[in-house]
């Protein structure tokens, strides 16, 4: 509990226990977040057409200008897309082993 200020349950002590391991190993690591667009060039999120009728029409030339936008954005290298255009923030998909988690500092 207080290696994550009561953030998170006992189910997550296994991976409290394989992170420590793996500190011992290597200083940094690869998260789930974002890592398959820097190691696979997946693409996390992607313009789609949304259902019929589901928004109002005023709305919709919106989400034409954005897939437009969208567009022009990908006209880069995939992987300085998914870094520093897709990725939130200004974070990337590596961090510290020390860095918090979304889980309130249980490393994950």
């Amino acid at each position: 509990m207080y290696l994550t200020d009561g953030c998170t349950d006992v189910s997550h002590s296994p991976d409290l226990y394989v992170n420590e391991r793996a500190a011992e190993i290597a200083p940094v690591r690869m998260t789930g977040n974002y890592g398959g667009e820097v190691l696979r060039r997946v693409r996390a999120f992607k313009p789609m057409e949304p259902t019929e009728g589901l928004f109002r029409p005023e709305l919709l030339s919106h989400i034409g200008a954005a897939s437009k936008t969208y567009a022009q954005l990908i006209r880069v290298h995939p992987l300085s897309f998914a870094v520093f255009r897709q990725a939130p923030g200004t974070t990337t998909a590596f961090s510290r082993w020390s860095r918090p988690s979304s889980r309130c500092g249980l490393p994950i």
